[in-house]
């Protein structure tokens, strides 16, 4: 059961911790950039079950980062409505 130490959860390992969490650091980044946008809190659990299907500590999974890039860019994009609709 998650308790908010390091290692539970890879969103809070980056937004309680200020650590990435085995994730590479433009991953990092970019998950502290969301969390600047005003609406991130509509998309905190999108953004943590992208984080958690792919999260590299798991022993059992290769990790698919390209992915995970791609459906940051997509919250991002929508978050900020760069993708021709409105913003969130």
């Amino acid at each position: 059961m998650a308790n908010g130490r390091p290692g539970d959860h890879p969103l809070t390992d980056m937004l309680s911790h200020g650590s990435p969490s085995t994730y590479p650091e433009d991953i990092f980044v970019r998950v502290k950039e969301l969390t600047s946008l005003p609406d991130f809190p509509t998309v905190r659990d999108e953004i943590a079950d992208v984080l958690w299907e792919d999260w590299p500590r798991w022993e059992n999974v290769v990790p698919d980062l390209d992915k995970v890039r791609r459906k940051l860019e997509a919250v991002k994009l929508r978050l900020s409505g760069e993708n021709g609709n409105p913003a969130v």
